[in-house]
């Protein structure tokens, strides 16, 4: 009885020391493949939950891969966001578009001027395609109709990234509200535009 506890604890010991080879060595840079990152690492991106006019808590995943799907505009004033994915080359599925007062953290209230604008607001619109492949575009109107906030939660250097929090309400086509929740976007910040 002795030795087959001996055995089996013998046992053990091998396969847990095969187990950590094996860890060992997957873990061995250029030994294996990467794992898959998860949809919030991928970079460029957008996240967010729509409930209205025609969605109902649907959540869309924007991954600006590409066709050229992601830009980041930024200048002294603004900050202008644009990832949308693709059907093929001709034809986009989904849109996200957002601008905002660029190059800093901090909250903003959508319908806001820009600093040393008198005619350009903080806003974001949405192009999206709903379970049956039917497009609907979804736009800000005004701050009392279709409020909102964007918080910018970082704004790296050029080559890192520019994130963002944001919801709101948005109008449809038929003068639905629409309410967009839990957003958020991660862009690579390129070299400003002056």
């Amino acid at each position: 009885m002795k030795k087959l506890i001996i055995r089996g604890i013998a046992l053990t010991v091998l396969l847990a020391c095969l187990i950590w080879e094996a860890c060992k060595r997957s873990n061995s840079p250029g030994t294996d493949t990467p794992p898959t990152p998860s949809p919030d690492l991928i970079v460029p991106r957008t996240i967010f939950t729509v409930d209205g006019g025609g969605f109902q808590n649907q959540t869309f995943t924007i991954h600006g891969v590409g066709y050229d799907n992601c830009t980041l505009y930024t200048g002294p004033w603004t900050s202008i966001v644009n990832i949308h994915d693709t059907i093929s080359s001709q034809t986009t599925k989904n849109l996200f578009y957002m601008n905002f007062d660029g190059m800093s953290t901090g909250a903003q209230n959508i319908g806001d001027l820009l600093p040393g604008h008198s005619t350009t607001d903080i806003y974001f619109n949405l192009s999206l395609r709903d379970k049956f492949g039917n497009p609907h575009v979804l736009v800000f109107k005004d701050p009392t109709t279709t409020p909102g906030t964007i918080t910018v939660t970082r704004y790296g250097n050029v080559g890192d990234t520019v994130e963002a929090k944001f919801s709101g309400i948005l109008e449809d086509g038929n003068g639905q509200l629409v309410h967009i929740t839990n957003g958020s976007f991660a862009v690579v910040r390129t070299a400003d535009v002056n």
